[in-house]
């Protein structure tokens, strides 16, 4: 992957602290300035792409309006993307040359933009899926342009600034940083508590996988545990509560890993997977303790009859879906249907694949499907022959997708930091098993970074 800090010409340098895990190394002013946008993008990306006002994201069953349906907010969005697709604009060859790599993950926007043609809310698909393919080249544009470790570096820098701000909102600002529907949890500069949390965890996984070289980025490491902590207790994201000791507990686990041979790695992959076939043998027993002990009931809060009621509406336009970001239309469409069978105000299925199925179809499923299966495959070259801390980063996000959409749903959506940094993971596990396999065939042994 790309070198983020080039040879700097004599005359414009700048000593700085590295924030790319060197140190104190002398970086040009606009080396750093790229780092802040690039953060500040991450950020705009944190928000949903809202613009951070009161009302962000007023919902109802007779209409959802947002602040990007303002002027203002509108202004907001395309300024965001203005500064992005500049940055983005001297890598368009070697973004075109990842879309080549990578065509399931890119044929996702494509099919949500093209789902126009049969969507529910045409305007609304072709507007969203726009921002997921721009969100998909930004991805992209990442790997491309910045080597794993300083990746690692910027999104704890975005988690930093995100922890922080989310904790000084809800504290300062309660009228904009918490959920009065849901005893006053706190939401921060998120578009919801859970979202809050979510976010936050998948912010928390570089600081996990990485140890960095500086002492400033690893002071700036460990404050994004605390951090964390405050707001997943603090957001009251029971789902989140358990993932994160579950989270710490599996990167440990890779981290050792790296110290044994191949063959002892591949003995501990199949105990493993021994103890998953285990573990789901006695979900029947041990879910409803969970369960109690989280604060919900036997059908996951609802979810059940939810997951139902979509699969009838599923069965219905199983091959193309009603559109991208067209389904939840309120009282109008489908949508209306599950309402009905529900009885309750819901505007997702609470599951990632179910979500894609009903805005894309089983096409949309299978390009998700398939983009999952590429990531495994190649992590499993990437352990096989010496896996870095780059490597358990990216499969420990691979790992938080997957675990996340069985009650949540972010799949394909665009402005979702966790998303975005699936993007990244896939198409990092790509690029360094592609170099793992080419030392291989050229007679070396791939090395760990």
């Amino acid at each position: 992957m790309t070198n983020t800090l080039p040879a700097v010409h004599a005359d414009r340098r700048y000593r700085t602290a590295s924030l790319m895990g060197r140190v104190a190394i002398e970086a040009p002013v606009w080396q750093l300035a790229l780092t802040y946008v690039v953060i500040a993008i991450l950020i705009f990306f944190v928000m949903g792409g809202y613009l951070p006002i009161s009302g962000t994201r007023d919902s109802s069953l007779q209409t959802m309006v947002s602040s990007s349906d303002t002027l203002w907010g509108e202004i907001f969005l395309l300024g965001m993307w203005a500064v992005g697709l500049t940055i983005m604009a001297p890598w368009t060859r070697a973004i075109l040359a990842t879309c080549g790599r990578m065509k399931a993950m890119i044929c996702l926007p494509i099919l949500a933009i093209v789902s126009i043609a049969w969507s529910q809310d045409p305007g609304n698909s072709f507007r969203k899926g726009i921002f997921l393919l721009l969100g998909t080249l930004f991805g992209f544009y990442l790997v491309r342009r910045f080597s794993a470790t300083d990746l690692g570096q910027i999104f704890v820098m975005a988690g930093i600034c995100a922890g922080l701000l989310g904790i000084v909102v809800s504290i300062l600002l309660p009228e904009y940083g918490r959920d009065s529907f849901n005893g006053d949890a706190w939401q921060g500069i998120f578009r919801s508590k859970n979202g809050c949390a979510q976010i936050m965890l998948f912010l928390l996984s570089p600081a996990v996988a990485f140890s960095f070289s500086t002492r400033g980025m690893e002071m700036i490491r460990f404050l994004l545990f605390p951090v964390t902590a405050v707001l997943l207790v603090m957001s009251m994201a029971k789902t989140s509560w358990l993932l994160a000791p579950g989270f710490l507990l599996f990167m440990g686990t890779l981290a050792a890993l790296r110290r044994f041979n191949r063959r002892d790695v591949l003995f501990a992959f199949g105990g493993g997977v021994a103890l998953l076939i285990a573990a789901g043998f006695a979900v029947p027993y041990i879910l409803p303790l969970v369960l109690e002990s989280l604060g919900k009931n036997a059908d996951l809060s609802g979810r059940m009859p939810l997951w139902t009621s979509a699969m009838v509406s599923i069965l219905k336009r199983p091959m193309l879906g009603y559109g991208y970001a067209a389904f939840w239309t309120g009282l109008k469409g489908e949508s209306l249907n599950i309402f009905m069978s529900t009885h309750f105000e819901i505007y997702q299925a609470q599951n990632g694949l179910l979500e894609v199925w009903l805005e894309m179809g089983i096409v949309g499923v299978t390009l998700v499907v398939l983009t999952l299966g590429k990531a495994v495959k190649d992590a499993v070259t990437c352990i096989q022959r010496g896996h870095s801390q780059a490597v358990n980063w990216y499969i420990g996000i691979v790992a938080l997708t997957v675990i996340y959409n069985v009650d949540e749903s972010f799949l394909a959506t665009a402005h979702s930091v966790p998303w975005l940094m699936y993007i990244v993971a896939c198409t990092g596990l790509a690029a360094e098993a592609r170099r793992l396999r080419s030392n291989y065939a050229a007679g070396g042994d791939g090395g760990r970074r």
